[in-house]
């Protein structure tokens, strides 16, 4: 009987240490997450601006050629 106790105290021992490292590595996905949304709206940030830009640059262009 008493093994059996020493048994179960190890198994909760384990089962603690597991849903500790199960939250651990949920909290550490949900950053990783974050961390990538902030980067996705950077990166469309960056692309909207590459686009004004050329944009602009066209324009300057087609203002240069109609001077000439």
């Amino acid at each position: 009987m008493e093994k059996l106790r020493e048994k179960l105290a190890t198994l909760r021992a384990e089962i603690d240490a597991a849903n500790e490292r199960a939250e651990t590595s949920e909290q550490a996905l949900k950053q990783l997450e974050d961390q990538q949304t902030d980067r996705d709206q950077e990166l469309i940030s960056y692309q909207n601006r590459i686009r004004r830009l050329e944009d602009e640059a066209q324009m300057r262009e087609d203002q240069l050629d109609e001077a000439k």
